[in-house]
């Protein structure tokens, strides 16, 4: 029998990035910081911001919640760029506006154990395209909630 059920999906709605040095940095105009590439203190490339970023997002390690988060450390500071040629120790924090999307469905009770850990592995419904989205003001009744996180 299917159960009701709203989740509520966290989304990125804006990033900001800083960057934090002791020298003077020239940045190009239409500088992007997003595609900044990252080494670390030994010189190992870590990979540009981007992606850096939004892996910790998609493995949730990031504040999921609405609203504003500052300064967020997502990857081991102090880190290497490379500006006019010369490697120049500097500091990366993200800034995310995190939003919420709703969506309103049902789940079977096969998909129900699965996610309580007690059934067989089945298929999910793909909730952002099958569901109905909710507005701000729709608070239906629901027999079980669920979290999740778009990934990027």
């Amino acid at each position: 029998m299917p159960i009701t059920s709203i989740c509520e999906v966290a989304v990125i709605e804006r990033i900001q990035i800083s960057v934090a040095s002791k020298t003077t940095l020239s940045f190009g105009v239409g500088w992007d910081p997003l595609n900044l590439p990252l080494w670390n203190l030994k010189g190992d490339q870590l990979g540009i911001v981007r992606d850096l970023l939004y892996a910790k997002w998609n493995a949730s390690e990031l504040p999921t919640a609405p609203g504003a988060h500052e300064n967020i450390v997502f990857v081991e500071n102090p880190v290497h760029i490379y500006d006019m040629g010369s490697a120049v120790e500097v500091e990366v924090f993200a800034h995310l506006d995190v939003g919420s999307l709703r969506y309103f469905g049902e789940l079977n009770d096969a998909q129900i154990a699965l996610l309580s850990g007690t059934g067989p592995v089945v298929t999910m419904p793909e909730i952002e395209a099958t569901w109905r989205m909710l507005t701000a003001e729709e608070s239906p009744a629901a027999q079980f909630a669920l979290s999740a996180v778009t990934t990027y």
